[in-house]
C-alpha cells in the first residue's frame, strides 16, 4: 500500500477560492490601467515627437526656437498641443490644488473672525 500524501492545510482552507479571484481581480485592474497608461503615453510620444520634428525642420539656422517663428512652426507647436491634450488635467489639478490653498489660508480666517 503507497503511503497517503499528506494534504496541506492551505489547500484545503475556505477561503482560498475567495483570496484568488481577489488576486486576479487586482492584478487584471493593475494590468488593465498600466496598459492604458502606455497607449497615453505613446500618443504623447508620437504626436509630441512629430511635432518637436516640424518645429525643428522649420526653424531658422543660427537662431534658437521660436525666437523668429516660421509658418511651418505653427503646424508643429499645433501637434505638441495635441500630443499634450492627455496631461492638461493635471496641469488644472494642480492649479485648482493652489487655488484651493490660497482660499483656505487667506479667505476663510477672515469669516471665523468676530
Amino acid at each position: 500500500m503507497p503511503p497517503k500524501k499528506k494534504e496541506l492545510k492551505v489547500e484545503n482552507h475556505p477561503f482560498i477560492d475567495k483570496f484568488k479571484s481577489f488576486f486576479a481581480i487586482v492584478s487584471g485592474g493593475t494590468f488593465g490601467y498600466i496598459s492604458s497608461m502606455v497607449m497615453i503615453v505613446l500618443y504623447t510620444i508620437f504626436f509630441c515627437g512629430i511635432g518637436l520634428f516640424i518645429v525643428d525642420y522649420y526653424n531658422k539656422e543660427d537662431t534658437t526656437y521660436f525666437e523668429e517663428i516660421q509658418n511651418g512652426q505653427y503646424i508643429g507647436m499645433i501637434f505638441i498641443f495635441i500630443g499634450l491634450l492627455p496631461w492638461l488635467h493635471t496641469f488644472f489639478q494642480g492649479f485648482m490644488m493652489e487655488s484651493g490653498f490660497l482660499l483656505a489660508e487667506r479667505v476663510i480666517p477672515r469669516f471665523l473672525e468676530k
